[in-house]
């Protein structure tokens, strides 16, 4: 099969504004593959922005994808790309936030991540093993959603470049997809304290997983990923240890890493709120997240698990401690 050409598409309509002063260099669009980009956009000093992005994949043959490149202006909280059944006139709007109640417990209708980037980083290299890809077909319907925070005073300029690289003989490659492993309903910080919150979600089969990457907020000051096999011993092989919000790691696994069916990851964040507000769940750098995700094969799509589905995903224990 030959190679798929590279495609670049412009989403957003402002034209660039000047900045001689900058240094930022935009990648090259892949040999074969997609280029994603949202151009150059205002956030205002001291502000957070969240905008999602709807468009076709450009691409006019099924590809997979075996290498994302992420290269953004500094600012970016976090970005993704997810395929969604669900057609969308093309344009950029506010994001919706929240999962509507109805999906909560088929997820059908829920867009699939094929990327989503670690958090407060603007550039990001992920290649998966030999073997693996990620799928993406022609003419798919994409989501594409970055939020910048600004903590500066003076406005910035936020830029995104999303590049996929398709391998040139896709029908060779086993699928991979995103797992993501969340609390939602559970997290309730005091105020003046620190606050330890443990989860375990599980896997319905066997697996091999490429990577890991931990997900919260700005409380955030611990997040640890354990491997739980049923009836083996606690606390369980350590597969991530982060120190939460100010350096957040994605750790790849080479070789993967297997997991059994009904065997799970116990992840544990930690927050130190010295505020004097009780903090929950919620999208903005105010609130607070606690999720673990990564690329696993083989899969048939999206493996999403959180706390409101207590068969397969629950808590292990909370432990709060007065500051």
């Amino acid at each position: 099969m030959s190679a798929l050409p590279t495609l670049a598409l412009l989403l957003a309509c402002a034209d660039k504004p000047s900045d001689t002063a900058d240094t930022f260099a935009p990648p090259e669009p892949p040999d074969s593959g997609v280029q994603l980009v949202v151009p150059a956009f205002e956030v205002a000093g001291g502000s957070e922005l969240e905008r999602c992005v709807y468009l076709k994949a450009p691409n006019t043959e099924r590809g997979m994808i075996t290498r994302i490149e992420l290269v953004a202006r500094s600012g970016l909280h976090h970005t993704s790309v997810a395929k969604s059944q669900i057609l969308f006139d093309d344009g950029e709007t506010d994001c919706e936030i929240g999962i509507p109640e109805e999906l909560m417990s088929s997820y059908s209708d829920v867009p699939e991540p094929i990327f989503a980037s670690s958090t407060q980083v603007d550039t990001e290299d992920v290649s998966l093993p030999d073997g693996v890809g990620v799928p993406l077909e022609a003419g798919q319907q994409l989501v594409l959603n970055y939020h910048y925070l600004n903590t500066q005073v003076d406005d910035i300029q936020g830029e995104v470049y999303v590049n996929f690289h398709f391998a040139e003989a896709p029908e060779a490659l086993e699928e991979a997809h995103l797992f993501s492993f969340s609390n939602v309903l559970n997290i309730s910080i005091p105020a003046q304290s620190e606050h330890a919150l443990t989860t375990t979600c599980t896997f319905p089969e066997d697996a091999a997983l490429i990577s890991a990457t931990p997900h919260m907020h700005q409380l955030g000051v611990g997040f640890t990923v354990r491997h739980m096999t049923p009836g083996g011993d606690a606390p369980g092989e350590l597969l991530l240890d982060s120190p939460g919000w100010e350096a957040p790691e994605t750790v790849y696994y080479d070789p993967p890493h297997p997991v059994a069916a009904e065997d799970g990851l116990t992840f544990t964040c930690t927050w130190r709120n010295t505020t004097d507000e009780d903090v929950h769940f919620g999208p903005t750098s105010d609130d607070e997240m606690c999720t673990v995700f990564g690329y696993h094969y083989p899969g048939t799509g999206l493996l999403w698990r959180a706390d409101y589905d207590s068969e397969h995903c629950w808590i292990e224990s909370e432990v709060t401690t007065a500051l």
